[in-house]
């Protein structure tokens, strides 16, 4: 289950030193979001525009 906007807030809040191994981890996983992200905006926008030419 996704956490919320605030819950994710919260647990970024790093008060200790983030290793560099951290750091790679962190950045895969965001990068993962954003792809999949990405790949859903482009299949909604893709039956969006097949409902408004009604195929």
């Amino acid at each position: 289950m996704q956490s919320s906007g605030i819950e994710r807030l919260i647990k970024e809040q790093r008060t200790h030193h983030v290793k560099n191994s951290e750091k790679r981890v962190l950045a895969r996983k965001n990068l993962e979001r954003k792809i999949r992200s990405q790949e859903l905006s482009r299949k909604l926008q893709s039956i969006l525009n097949q409902k408004v030419r009604g195929l």
